[in-house]
């Protein structure tokens, strides 16, 4: 019972290692080697956890200093190549244990992974060219059933290109390294205008979702191929803090976080049966009690500001008083995070930890 009882701990390492505290016993069973692959094979089933932030400064630079030390994986175990130190390389989003970054310069994307190393270098296709602002996305393309994504560094994926022509004509592309091919440029006439700076996607359902600069998001579903613009609700035309969020109910739809301080309002998107969407305002709730902050505080009102959203976690991460706050969407629970002074827009990056880093972390703060 015990055993079955350990197996259901945290994926992260610190799990195991406050368990082998407890007694001889606990210690025996927490080092067995088959609890051991048990554990492993068993923790699949959790969502990925954060293990940091890609966020850019005078270079990119990765962020793990949210973690103390007993999960923190170590500096030389995380690979970044050697060019993102270049001023012209900007991190694009982050998922599946993966990350999609772009030199502006060269028109070159490049998909790494930081845990095994991985790397796989794109060009920009043609219709793509400058000087035409580009966003992406990059996901897992695996097909198996018991597919469990944090797990993808070595599944097939799929980069989604997207940018405007002169005429602000939306356009999309796909690229599958399964065939090593880009599909045919997709397009759209409603016009938009993309933001200089580079939005990440949010993943819900099978369809990405970008914020434009115009009260509108972009829409490509990955089934139909297909690329679509529709307007965001009304409190997007009075601030640029608010960021795409999965719904709350779990469905394929659509919500949006629009943090306005001392509050955070989160919108949802309903389509009726006549096929006519609808924004509600689903909830209002008041972040000096959620996050700690005493209502007398000194803030710089514009550095209040959505510094990321971490879609595996359902978590959003908020600048106030040059701290940044994780808050997980569904518990309305927040924690401060280390580390995070003046930082600025992020992506996190969530991946499950490899099994040697794993029984390496874990050996090194056991002895």
């Amino acid at each position: 019972m015990l055993w079955e009882i350990l197996l259901l701990l945290p994926p992260q390492p610190s799990s195991r290692l406050l368990a082998s505290l407890v007694s001889r016993r606990w210690r025996g069973l927490a080092t067995d080697p088959n609890f051991i692959c048990q554990f492993q094979a068993r923790r699949r089933s959790w969502k990925p956890p954060l293990l940091g932030f890609f966020e850019r400064r005078r270079k990119i630079v990765f962020n793990q200093d949210i973690l103390h030390p007993p999960d923190r994986i170590p500096a030389q175990r995380i690979h970044i190549p050697f060019g993102m130190a270049s001023r012209g390389f900007e991190v694009l989003g982050c998922r599946g244990g993966r990350v999609l970054a772009l030199h502006r310069v060269f028109r070159q994307l490049i998909v790494f992974a930081p845990i095994t190393g991985e790397q796989r270098y794109l060009a920009v296709p043609a219709e793509f060219g400058p000087p035409s602002i580009l966003y992406g996305a990059m996901l897992c393309a695996a097909g198996e059933q018991n597919h469990v994504h944090g797990h993808c560094h070595c599944s097939p994926f799929k980069v989604v290109l997207v940018s405007h022509r002169r005429d602000h004509q939306p356009l999309a592309c796909v690229f599958s390294s399964e065939t090593d091919t880009w599909s045919n440029i997709i397009s759209t006439k409603y016009p938009c205008e993309l933001h200089g700076d580079s939005v990440p996607a949010t993943l819900i359902g099978n369809a990405l979702y970008w914020l434009l600069s115009c009260n509108a998001i972009f829409w490509f579903d990955l089934d139909m191929q297909s690329l679509a613009v529709i307007m965001g609700p009304p409190g997007m035309n009075e601030s640029g803090n608010y960021r795409i969020i999965k719904p709350e109910d779990g469905t394929d739809g659509l919500a949006i976080a629009i943090f306005l301080f001392p509050n955070l309002q989160i919108w949802q998107r309903v389509v009726n049966s006549q096929g006519i969407a609808t924004w509600f305002l689903q909830k209002t709730v008041e972040m000096h009690s959620t996050l700690g902050i005493p209502h007398q505080i000194r803030r710089k009102v514009w550095q209040d500001k959505v510094l990321g959203y971490d879609e595996d976690n359902d978590a959003i991460i908020l600048y106030v008083d040059d701290s940044a706050y994780m808050l997980e969407l569904k518990q309305m629970q927040s924690r401060k995070l280390n580390g995070t002074r003046s930082m600025k827009h992020c992506h996190p990056f969530t991946s499950f930890y490899p099994p040697d880093s794993d029984s390496e972390i874990f050996t090194y703060n056991l002895y």
